[in-house]
């Protein structure tokens, strides 16, 4: 592309205050800390016009960029890393655009005229500065760059304070024919202006997107996997980002969780939380350092009055949790209680240990027929706690850990009925007379079939069938069947019977009731 297209291009891409812009000669000196400047820099007049970017990639006169407006939205954000961080963690240009490929993050690097690193994102459109700089801010923390000396954002603030100019950012490819300001892709390689234009203009992206980036699966998740084990006022704190002016105590408090976790790795992880949950403003380490020195030396426990927490205290759920306060009903950690379908009457508690226990519906409530399980399952006696706290406890236990599992209706108590009557009826020699009824044979009297329902009763108590409850067999036998109840007299004796129409007349539709539906395949 020409020159006139490169440029308009690269306006629509970096938009900055219109109010002033960055100017710098195109010679390199040393300053004071050894780091590379020219010798002749400052702010003008802006905006930037065709004429200073004209100026720009022909090698003339600089060109730098104060990301945010006056209204505090900006166009494109930056991340700038020294040399010397750098070097401090082992990183090259190459490595950070490594990870931004590997991570999803929607940057582009560059080098800086001093040969560090310069990350850029852009936007669709202009966005409010404070929630995609506290992005920013997180893909840096991830990437190590707030880890020592931190590395500088860009915009520097969310405001920008209109007696103010800011600062400004040397944008790339300055003397773009022999430029040492290039971006590099995923691989390494050195682009041309042209490829730039077209790598940044496929990540441009928007406000909403680039805030939905999230750390991918690493130390955060499984850091957090750990916190959602723990109170539930750190995991919603954790969430939400730990709050100036309470960094310390909330660190403390995820000490305290960290260390029941694992007590050689705690300061660890807390030191993570530190970098990647205070909005881009860690806590000072060496201080964090000091905090901690107490959790070395004794435990404590968590501190649930804490203004923080006492407010979105969830205690009940809080002691069901591996990592939680201590509940008031001394059990072995649940990890979830099944009830195989709606008219399963047990439930069948599996603990974290993995063994398994079940216990009647009727009973779990009462403390005594629980114990008694436990002792049966673990052959553990859990003390006896007050009869409010047992409450509180079995109330957030059934809120949280019992779950209905679906069962195909061909498992079902009722299907199971069903199938034993009709075979029953079926498989059996039948009889012509009513009297036959006595020595428990199905009897056929014009298109019905006649059984006593004692003799149905006789054969689902032989099977035990789970979830039978007293009179089933009659629901299926008026719904499933199409059939009724009748009362027979015979030989004096009142007989409760079952009239059933004849299975074999309507053999295809109470198959439908009985047989698994396959799909053909031959």
């Amino acid at each position: 592309m020409d020159e006139t297209e490169q440029i308009l291009r690269l306006q629509c891409l970096f938009r900055g205050n219109a109010r002033v812009i960055g100017q710098a000669s195109n010679d390199l000196v040393p300053d004071k800390n050894g780091k590379l400047n020219q010798s002749k820099r400052g702010f003008a007049p802006g905006p930037a016009t065709t004429e200073h970017w004209q100026n720009h990639l022909r090698g003339v006169k600089s060109l730098g960029l104060v990301p945010i407006t006056d209204y505090s939205q900006c166009k494109f954000m930056a991340i700038d890393v020294d040399l010397d961080i750098m070097e401090s963690l082992k990183v090259t240009l190459a490595s950070i655009a490594a990870s931004v490929e590997a991570n999803d993050m929607p940057l582009v690097v560059c080098r800086s005229k001093s040969g560090a690193a310069h990350l850029y994102c852009f936007f669709n459109d202009e966005t409010p500065v404070p929630p995609v700089r506290r992005t920013l801010i997180r893909m840096g923390d991830y990437m190590g760059f707030s880890s020592e000396r931190p590395c500088e954002y860009f915009p520097h603030t969310n405001k920008l304070d209109t007696t103010s100019n800011g600062k400004y950012i040397n944008l790339p490819y300055f003397d773009a024919e022999n430029t040492v300001r290039y971006a590099i892709d995923h691989l390494g390689n050195e682009l041309s202006l042209d490829e730039f234009i077209a790598l940044a203009e496929s990540k441009v992206t928007t406000p909403e997107k680039f805030c939905k980036w999230k750390l991918p699966d690493s130390e955060a998740d499984s850091i957090r996997d750990v916190i959602v084990n723990g109170p539930p006022c750190l995991q919603t704190i954790y969430d939400q980002g730990l709050q100036p002016g309470t960094k310390n105590d909330m660190l403390f408090q995820f000490a305290l969780l960290f260390k029941k976790y694992n007590p050689n790795t705690y300061e660890d992880n807390v030191e993570i939380i530190n970098q990647t949950r205070t909005g881009g403003a860690p806590h000072d380490s060496s201080d964090l350092s000091n905090t901690l020195k107490s959790l070395r030396k004794k435990s404590y426990q968590y501190s649930c009055s804490h203004p923080c927490m006492a407010k979105i205290c969830a205690k009940g759920l809080c002691q069901t949790r591996k990592y939680g306060i201590k509940a008031a009903v001394e059990c072995p950690p649940i990890k979830e209680i099944l009830q195989w379908g709606a008219n399963d009457e047990y439930f069948e508690i599996i603990f974290e240990s993995g063994d398994k226990v079940k216990i009647l519906c009727s009973l779990f409530l009462e403390f005594g027929s629980f114990r008694a399980a436990i002792v049966q399952a673990l052959h553990i006696v859990i003390p006896e706690p007050k009869r409010l706290e047992w409450q509180d406890w079995i109330t957030t236990i059934i809120a949280t850990k019992v779950k209905r599992v679906d069962v195909p209706k061909e498992f079902n108590v009722d299907h199971s009925i069903c199938s034993l009557i009709i075979s029953y009826i079926t498989g059996r020699t039948v009889g012509s007379k009513i009297e036959e009824l006595m020595v428990s044979k199905p009897v056929k009297i014009g298109e019905d079939i006649y059984v006593r329902q004692k003799d149905i009763q006789a054969e689902i108590v032989k099977r035990r069938f789970p979830g039978y409850v007293e009179n089933l067999e009659l629901s299926v036998v008026v719904n499933d069947l199409k059939g009724y109840m009748s009362v027979k007299e015979i030989d004096g004796h009142i007989v409760p019977v079952f009239v059933i129409p004849n299975p074999k007349i309507n053999q295809e539709e109470l198959m439908e009731k009985v047989a698994v539906d396959f799909e053909p395949k031959y």
